[in-house]
């Protein structure tokens, strides 16, 4: 058995691989399961501190939509959006994940929000309610990824997918990227504790570079529960490259070009000469006849 074999399955057979799959790893058989229950008060209370510090810290990350006017009569815009649906995969009781990956998207404006967890917890459902999620599946693995990807008969696919998860569901990730978008394959946490009793972290915080948090002087527990900083985070050497989850993974800029008679007539030239030198004859004419 191998991950790749478990998406395709997924892929082809929808719940009935679901099942299928769920019976061969011993777990609950996948369902689309009620949001209800609710928290004890101190339960609550920690959920909602969490949840405000969360979006206080991604509310301020929203990118500023541009307009440009590189040229006379020429006007670029760069709009944010928000996703049209996510997939969230929360491991299994997870309910700090839940907050972290749910709370920005639902500050970006995403429509549809979905999560997956394997044999979703009391206190998970509990957490869903109070975030205003309905959408929640019992079903885990590579597997659930397949499902939010792919789609089945029970659970329609999302355009984005993101939460941490090991590395079954991390490798399914990545082969399912090129049908839909991730976020990035964030494994279980890795960290370095640099500190002797004479450390020094005002000093220490420069030299650091690559790196999903630093934590300067205190606990990484603090971003795991109550900072508001995001805990998913790059795993096996990618923060070289990409950071921690946030706000723009759940937006997708949008261009809109826009140009008057006249600033086409100003860039004809630069248009037809490039394309000549790519041999692009169709592309000049696209401006001839507009001009």
């Amino acid at each position: 058995m191998t991950v790749a074999e478990i998406v395709a399955d997924v892929r082809a057979r929808g719940d009935a691989a679901l099942r299928d799959w769920a019976g061969r790893f011993g777990d609950a058989p996948p369902e689309r399961v009620a949001v209800e229950g609710e928290l004890d008060e101190r339960s609550l209370r920690a959920v909602r501190a969490l949840a405000d510090a969360v979006e206080a810290v991604h509310a301020a990350q929203w990118p500023a939509d541009i307009t440009v006017t590189p040229i006379q009569g020429i006007e670029v815009e760069r709009r944010w959006l928000p996703v049209d649906s996510v997939g969230i995969y929360v491991p299994a009781g997870l309910v700090s994940t839940l907050v972290m990956t749910a709370v920005p998207a639902r500050v970006a404006g995403v429509p549809r929000i979905a999560v997956a967890s394997p044999g979703p917890s009391p206190a998970l459902l509990g957490a869903a309610r109070e975030l205003g999620i309905d959408e929640v599946y019992a079903v885990g693995g590579a597997q659930a990824i397949a499902a939010l990807a792919y789609g089945t008969e029970t659970i329609p696919p999302v355009a984005k997918i993101v939460g941490p998860g090991n590395r079954f569901v991390n490798e399914a990730k990545l082969l399912v990227c090129g049908d839909v978008a991730i976020d990035l394959p964030a494994g279980p946490s890795e960290v370095l504790v640099i500190g002797d009793e004479i450390a020094d972290p005002a000093a220490l915080e420069p030299a650091i570079r690559n790196a999903g948090a630093v934590f300067a002087g205190t606990t990484a527990v603090l971003g795991d529960y109550a900072a508001g900083s995001n805990h998913v985070l790059p795993t096996g050497g990618l923060a070289r490259g990409t950071g921690g989850l946030g706000l723009e993974a759940f937006l997708r800029p949008v261009q809109f070009v826009r140009a008057s008679r006249d600033g086409l007539a100003a860039v004809r030239e630069t248009i037809e000469t490039l394309a000549g030198l790519e041999g692009l004859p169709l592309h000049a004419r696209a401006v001839e006849v507009r001009t």
